[in-house]
């Protein structure tokens, strides 16, 4: 242990006795999920490493501490901007609205988008949020379903990665896994006349634990 991980310690201990006796029972609690068994599996390092996703996973379990609902996009915009900042400043929040991505990893504009349906299957992901581009006619007409697509295009111009946080599995057995949708395999979906269309996903990463 290093000196500076020694004066943590000691830090957090002094500002322990300073804590009401339900401060403590939260905190006793906090750590009690700590000694749970979980799993963490990191399958591509890029952007995110193992590290990142270890300290991502402890925020998933003290989140599910206090509450029975799969992470929201909020929260994994939030949190994700402060693991990845840990060690140094690398990630930066998009103001709110902004129509392109959601953060930016070490100058990577970054879309990040979230899965926890009931329906959700592990071999497939839904990504609602392209059906919220703005006005136009969902049906069955082609002319409409031409505009939609080149407005898909245009908004994928705002971002170079695409994250899914996908929660597979609900209480008491949770398991969470982080997708990179290839932006490449979405832009396979503009007609070239040579083929059906391409589906596929690489999996950055897969959390398990048991609350």
């Amino acid at each position: 242990m290093t000196e500076k991980e020694h004066q943590r310690i000691g830090n957090l201990l002094a500002a322990i006795r300073e804590l009401t006796p339900g401060q403590i029972t939260w905190l006793e609690n906090t750590v009690r999920i700590f000694r749970f068994p979980y799993n963490f599996e990191i399958f591509q390092d890029g952007l995110l490493d193992a590290s990142t996703l270890e300290n991502f996973g402890d925020a998933l379990r003290i989140h599910h501490s206090f509450s029975v609902e799969p992470f929201s996009k909020d929260k994994f915009e939030y949190v994700l901007e402060k693991v990845v900042n840990f060690d140094q400043h690398r990630a930066q929040l998009s103001s709110k609205g902004n129509p392109g991505h959601d953060i930016t990893i070490d100058g990577v504009p970054v879309s990040l988008k979230t899965q926890a349906d009931k329906s959700i299957k592990e071999d497939k992901i839904w990504i609602s949020k392209f059906m919220e581009l703005g006005k136009g006619s969902w049906g069955d007409n082609p002319d409409d379903l031409v505009m939609l697509r080149d407005r898909f295009f245009a908004h994928m111009k705002g971002y170079d990665r695409i994250f899914t946080l996908r929660a597979l599995r609900k209480a008491p057995d949770w398991i969470y896994e982080l997708v990179e949708i290839p932006k490449s395999l979405l832009e396979k979906a503009y007609p070239s006349g040579k083929g059906p269309p391409i589906f596929g996903r690489r999996e950055c990463g897969r959390l398990r634990a048991v609350l």
